[in-house]
């Protein structure tokens, strides 16, 4: 597998496909994949962000139906909310590189999906609509006990739908694996992680809404930072057997250096 730092992606290497699938809640998925010029093929997309303050730690909410939970995990892309984190000058770069990132992928995939309008909504749809309907990458004001949290990064934690087990690789930063459930153990509120996750496709609600799913693949936690609780109190959380996101493959082994071509992002 090949990892992009978020702040790399080139969205011109961004491979929308035709291929698409609709879920019973009327939502409409096309796959997206990533141009790779040393295999010159249409690649899964990997992305990775720095080290970044969780400031809600691992969520869950009940979805509604019996004993079902959908989980996700937040992490603050506004410097002055990761100040107590940082441990070396360099990581500003790396944080301030981050947020330019996504909001220049924000821009751009708004100007291409305004674009191609009527091949992805099947009409021609105005500019201000598509503005107005996009579910951005980078989200302001979201904070779920009160407060104020600038920007956020989300992804889903992903989790059998039947069973309820975790599927992520989950490790320390030193390398060690730990059991996918134990993220609520560790990724609380005000640690410091690491997220890997793959943009899936572009989705479509109902023609009401649209945006990119993502899903994490991998999270990794510092060991002296993990559950700083310097933000909110620790929501409620219950552990699940499981895990086999990439079940051949050890993520923690592909990361992309942080500190590589930082005078070219």
């Amino acid at each position: 597998m090949k990892i992009i730092r978020l702040r790399d992606i080139d969205l011109d290497k961004i491979v929308i496909s035709e291929r698409q699938s609709k879920t019973k809640n009327n939502c409409l998925h096309k796959f997206i994949h990533y141009r790779d010029e040393e295999i010159q093929r249409p690649q899964d997309l990997y992305v990775q962000l720095p080290y970044l303050v969780a400031p809600f730690g691992s969520r869950k909410w009940a979805t509604g139906d019996k004993d079902k939970f959908s989980y996700n995990l937040a992490v603050s892309l506004d410097l002055q909310d990761n100040l107590p984190i940082v441990r070396k000058d360099s990581e500003r770069a790396f944080i301030l590189g981050t947020l330019q990132g996504c909001k220049k992928f924000d821009k751009d995939l708004l100007d291409y999906v305004t674009t191609n309008s009527e091949k992805i909504f099947g009409k021609v749809k105005d500019p201000n609509w598509v503005a107005s309907t996009y579910n951005s990458l980078v989200k302001s004001n979201e904070n779920p006990y009160g407060g104020n949290v600038s920007e956020i990064f989300k992804a889903k934690i992903p989790c059998n739908s039947e069973t309820g087990e975790i599927d992520l690789q989950l490790y320390d930063n030193d390398g060690n694996s730990y059991k996918s459930s134990e993220i609520f153990d560790y990724v609380t509120p005000g640690s410091r992680v690491k997220l890997v996750a793959k943009i899936t496709s572009l989705y479509v609600v109902s023609n009401a809404y649209w945006g990119i799913s993502l899903k994490l693949v991998s999270v990794i936690f510092d060991k002296d930072m993990s559950g700083v609780n310097s933000y909110r109190l620790r929501p409620g959380g219950q552990n699940f057997s499981g895990g086999n996101a990439l079940a051949n493959v050890n993520i923690f082994n592909n990361l992309v250096e942080e500190d590589q071509d930082m005078e070219d992002s």
